[in-house]
């Protein structure tokens, strides 16, 4: 596995652990309050939304050729740190973590 292959995966690792995180987030707001269930709804909706833009900087890394792999790594650098940010602020709200 080649430094690239090896990259994608640590990143796709990381999605899949996310996406089933948001899973349970989304499981533990239904038991809130409305008000809090519609805030917390908000996050995890705007969590989904940077998942998959990070999906969609992943596939264009891939699909990149070796010299643009380079430069289409900082995106997808810059979209995971945006990502964790959000999930960090949201967890925080919710899961008092």
């Amino acid at each position: 596995m080649d430094k690239k292959d090896a990259y994608e995966a640590r990143i796709q690792a990381k999605l899949d652990e996310l996406k089933a995180d948001i899973e349970k987030m989304r499981a533990q707001a239904e038991g809130l309050e409305a008000e809090a269930r519609i805030r917390h709804h908000e996050d995890i909706e705007e969590l989904e939304s940077r998942r998959h833009a990070l999906e969609r900087k992943l596939r264009e890394a891939r699909d990149a050729g070796t010299d643009a792999w380079e430069t289409m790594r900082t995106g997808v650098d810059n979209a995971w740190a945006e990502l964790k940010r959000s999930w960090d602020e949201a967890a925080k709200r919710l899961l008092g973590r």
